[in-house]
């Protein structure tokens, strides 16, 4: 089983620290570039980064059955620490399961999360999921941009925006993933990829809506 754990420390205007489990000390520079990026970006100053609350959030990417799914859920929701935002976001087919667990085992403790969602209403789009039907089963935070969407499905900034975009709209949370490749990292590109990927990913974002973004700095190299 591999469970994708990322620890992230989020202020009230969204500046946050991520780091990948294993791997804690390789993710602070770059992560640092991320929140000056969005500290230009609301044109303020240093107290954005005051008052963090953690986050805990974990991917389960297309791994576990609907059995440990529901376990695995009954145990996060029955140790996830006080003061700490905690979400899971399970595989599609186990949503409205895992919901379901959390809210006998421990309701308002653990956020449910989704991994992935189409950014239009409804309408003829194959295989696809609407904001709605996640909202429909308690949903309440997505995870948008991830290395593997952008990287093995081909997913572009422009269309990680519009999800983005249409997630706060709905009146969801998101985390959205940045992070560069490894020959991007060797090429000394991480400042450029990194500053792209949040601007690009956060255009047309209304300032009362940042509180709601999380952003998670994932390499795809590490």
């Amino acid at each position: 089983m591999t469970t994708h754990l990322l620890f992230v420390s989020r202020t009230k205007h969204s500046q946050c620290h991520a780091e990948k489990t294993g791997d804690m000390g390789k993710g602070i520079a770059p992560f640092r570039l991320v929140r000056g990026i969005v500290a230009r970006f609301l044109q303020t100053g240093p107290q954005l980064y005051m008052a963090r609350k953690p986050f805990i959030g974990g991917n389960w990417k297309m791994n576990l059955t609907r059995e440990e799914s529901n376990a695995l859920a009954r145990a996060v929701a029955s140790q996830a620490p006080a003061g700490v935002d905690t979400a899971i976001f399970p595989a599609f087919p186990y949503l409205a399961g895992v919901g379901d667990t959390l809210r006998s085992a421990n309701p308002n403790q653990v956020k449910l999360g989704a991994q992935d969602f189409y950014f239009q209403p409804n309408g003829a789009f194959t295989g696809e999921v609407s904001i709605a039907m996640l909202k429909d089963l308690g949903v309440q935070v997505v995870l948008v941009g991830h290395s593997e969407r952008r990287h093995v499905l081909g997913e572009s900034d422009e269309l990680i925006n519009r999800k983005v975009r249409a997630a706060l709209d709905a009146g969801l949370e998101v985390i959205l993933c940045v992070g560069e490749k490894l020959e991007q990292r060797e090429a000394g590109q991480t400042h450029d990829v990194n500053r792209g990927q949040v601007l690009l990913g956060l255009a047309g974002v209304k300032r009362e809506q940042l509180s709601r973004v999380t952003i998670a700095y994932e390499p795809v190299w590490a």
